[in-house]
C-alpha cells in the first residue's frame, strides 16, 4: 500500500510539535478512541462514520516515524507500536485459529 501525504496547504501555519522548526506535514495515526458505531437515517451516511480517531500530533516529516510505509507516528506513540507487537506464542495462537477458520481442523490438506 502506499503512503498518503497530507494536504499540505493544512499545515501552513503549523509548525512541528517536535523540533519546533520546519513545517508539519505529518500527523500522527496512532487510534487513541475507539467510538461505537450509530444508527444512521441512510446506508450513505453510515459509511462515511468515523470508528475512531487519532493522536493528531503535527510532525514534520523527519520527526516522523513511519510503520508498515502508510502510517506516521510520533515519537511517544511510536514506542507503543514497538510494545504491542504481537509475541510469537499469540502469532501461533491466531495463525492456529485462522487455520481452524480456514481448513475446518487446523491442518493443510
Amino acid at each position: 500500500m502506499k503512503h498518503i501525504d497530507n494536504d499540505p496547504n493544512i499545515f501552513t501555519q503549523t509548525k512541528c510539535r517536535v523540533c519546533k522548526k520546519k513545517v508539519a506535514s505529518r500527523l500522527c495515526d496512532f487510534v487513541v478512541e475507539y467510538r461505537r458505531p450509530v444508527f444512521f437515517k441512510n446506508y450513505e451516511d453510515f459509511k462515511e462514520q468515523e470508528l475512531h480517531g487519532t493522536c493528531d500530533f503535527p510532525m514534520c516529516e523527519d520527526c516522523t516515524n513511519t510503520f508498515n510505509e502508510i502510517y506516521d507516528f510520533c515519537p511517544h506513540h511510536e514506542k507503543f507500536i514497538k510494545q504491542i507487537k504481537p509475541t510469537d506464542e499469540m502469532k501461533s495462537a491466531i495463525n492456529e485459529h485462522v487455520m481452524k477458520d480456514i481448513f475446518g481442523n487446523g491442518k493443510l490438506l
